[in-house]
């Protein structure tokens, strides 16, 4: 079965967020085994006045449940207080 690549733009609400802490504990840890979704890496992205944005690739598979799991995981960062913006930057197919 093929996979949905993902790409998420995140952006924090403190210019001062713990970047490398946030993928840690709140994508990998916590996240990703709730919602089926893998996680693949993170790059940064300056946006404006000292906030940088994560930009998380994250995998899951093409198939209804696949989209399911990654409406939950992008609901719940939506809750989050310390995040400003959610975008969905970039999806693609890829074979595994």
């Amino acid at each position: 079965m093929a996979n949905v690549l993902t790409t998420i733009k995140i952006v924090p609400s403190d210019p001062e967020m713990d970047r490398e802490k946030f993928v840690k504990e709140v994508l990998i840890d916590d996240l990703c085994p709730k919602t089926n979704i893998q996680f693949i890496k993170y790059d940064e992205e300056p946006v404006a006045y000292g906030i940088i944005a994560i930009l998380a690739y994250i995998k899951n598979p093409d198939s209804e449940d696949g989209a399911d799991d990654l409406n939950t995981f992008q609901e719940l960062l939506e809750e989050r207080d310390d995040i400003s913006d959610i975008e969905l930057h970039m999806q693609t197919l890829m074979d595994h």
